[in-house]
């Protein structure tokens, strides 16, 4: 179980009764990981460090005050005070003490001369969840490599939650939340030539599989429809994929070969191993999983 004062925490540590302190996706990532499930490589930032942030810079007290004087009866004054408290994140440094947790992490996923690119997202608890769709869509917290940049990212994502409902939602509770249930999960970005989801129901096991990163704008992923009991294919729909989205910070696209566009995106071998990887989830949860 990991201390209620940690500012960093390996996924792979973390245990189911942790969740209040990781959130919810990260503490279903260490359940898997605890039965040998393959998971990309992370950490959490957990909410004490978020809350350490705002007390070590004095923020809480200045976030605090703009809350006193807000008027929660009049929305572009609620819609300020949002405003205000994601500028002033974004512009005050992270302690020291907090980076250097950060940083240590970070350096165990990459090798001894090389930065590991990563993806960032929230791993709330369900009482915060509801505010993270809220954040900035412009914001992309995908392919980040580097300290720096880590550290920044992670800023931009504190300052992203606190949305205008979030704001008027929790007013003077807004720095006692924050310390509960805002977590923020760091994995490795690996670049897989195929990539796709897997949907475990009771009538059978579905995966979909497309060329490049999940891009949910592009439907011409192949499905394939698998029968638990001998993971056989029960029927599969293989699609013609021409573009797919590039592995990079911007979402560009780049052109499918003619050979790969026109092939199924996974093999026999592939799916047989991943439909045992869903019989191993959906035992260990007791119930059909996405």
């Amino acid at each position: 179980m990991i201390s209620p004062r940690d500012f960093v925490v390996s996924v792979s540590s973390v245990e189911s009764e942790d969740s209040d302190k990781v959130g919810l996706i990260a503490a279903r990532l260490g359940q898997l990981a605890s039965i040998d499930i393959p998971i990309k490589k992370g950490f959490v930032v957990t909410p004490h460090a978020f809350f350490m942030f705002l007390k070590a810079t004095r923020l809480d007290i200045k976030i605090n005050h703009l809350l006193g004087a807000s008027n929660f009866d009049h929305p572009h004054s609620v819609y300020q005070t949002s405003v205000l408290i994601r500028r002033m994140i974004n512009s005050t440094l992270v302690p020291q003490e907090i980076t250097q947790d950060i940083q240590k992490e970070y350096k165990k996923m990459g090798g001894l001369l090389s930065h590991a690119t990563v993806s960032l997202s929230y791993s709330t608890s369900e009482h915060i969840q509801k505010y993270v769709t809220e954040s900035d869509p412009q914001l992309n917290f995908n392919h980040i490599s580097g300290d720096v940049h880590i550290i920044a990212a992670i800023r931009h994502a504190w300052a992203a939650l606190i949305s205008p409902r979030l704001v008027f939602d929790l007013q003077e509770n807004l720095i006692t939340e924050i310390e509960k249930h805002v977590s923020l999960l760091v994995q490795q970005s690996p670049h897989p030539q195929v990539s796709g989801k897997m949907f475990i129901q009771k009538k059978g096991i579905t995966f979909t599989a497309l060329y490049g990163p999940v891009d949910l704008d592009n439907k011409n992923f192949d499905e394939y429809h698998i029968n638990p009991k001998n993971y056989e294919i029960d029927s599969e729909v293989h699609r013609i994929q021409k573009i797919k989205l590039a592995y990079s910070h911007d979402r560009k696209y780049q052109n499918v070969s003619m050979f790969l566009s026109r092939k199924p995106k996974l093999e026999f071998r592939d799916i047989h191993h991943l439909a045992s990887i869903a019989h191993s989830i959906e035992v260990h949860s007791f119930f059909p999983q996405e």
